[in-house]
């Protein structure tokens, strides 16, 4: 007995359907979902900021966020509150690979939103990295910068190195020139000793 196929068989024509289209996708979801709904996760925060830091200087602050496994991590977020009345210039993510993660870093800057800064890294495999790079100024005095991060869809194995606070010491925007007037005053005074006691002689 002889059997005719035809190629375009009812799974093509089915997936033609819109219904049919959202229902694969549906699924797919689902599937990615569950996956990483058994998956096991330790992401680690580290941070560090210019030292000394000055009022009115742009002031680097970095956040690494490293997943130390066992398994693949996504939908990572970091999110970071800056001292009140900061002005943040730049905010980027970069993986360990290299590549800058499309969907940025979001800046708050109006109501309970000011000075918070919401990154989405994406995924992070085992033993990998990303870092997130803040640029802001902030006013003198005796400062906190609060960094936390979550495993987005993966169990997190460990939640106590998930949330930094770093404290910054930010000095007067003046203590830089006072500090250098004042030290080329002794010198030009140690030169004109210099010089009298030659004349002298």
């Amino acid at each position: 007995m002889q059997h005719n196929y035809k190629l375009d068989g009812p799974k093509v024509v089915a997936l033609k359907s819109p219904r049919a289209v959202t229902f694969c996708i549906l699924i797919a979801t689902l599937a990615v979902r569950a996956r990483a709904q058994f998956a096991n996760a330790d992401l680690e925060l580290a941070t560090h900021a210019t030292s000394p830091a000055f009022a009115t200087v742009p002031i680097t602050f970095t956040v690494v966020v490293k997943n130390l496994g066992p398994d693949y991590v996504t939908g990572v977020e970091v999110n970071n509150q800056v001292p009140e009345g900061s002005a943040v210039s730049l905010a980027t993510v970069v993986h360990s690979d290299g590549r800058e993660f499309p969907g940025g870093c979001f800046v708050g800057t109006v109501g309970s939103l000011a000075g918070s800064v919401s990154c989405s890294v994406g995924s992070i495999d085992v033993n990998q990295f990303a870092t997130i790079t803040i640029v802001f100024t902030a006013p003198e005095g005796h400062q906190t910068v609060h960094s936390w991060t979550f495993a987005g869809l993966n169990n997190e194995t460990n939640l106590a190195n998930n949330d930094v606070e770093t404290t910054l010491q930010v000095l007067p925007a003046a203590a830089i020139p006072v500090a250098s007037a004042f030290l080329l005053m002794l010198l030009g005074l140690a030169l004109a000793i210099v010089g009298w006691v030659r004349t002298a002689v």
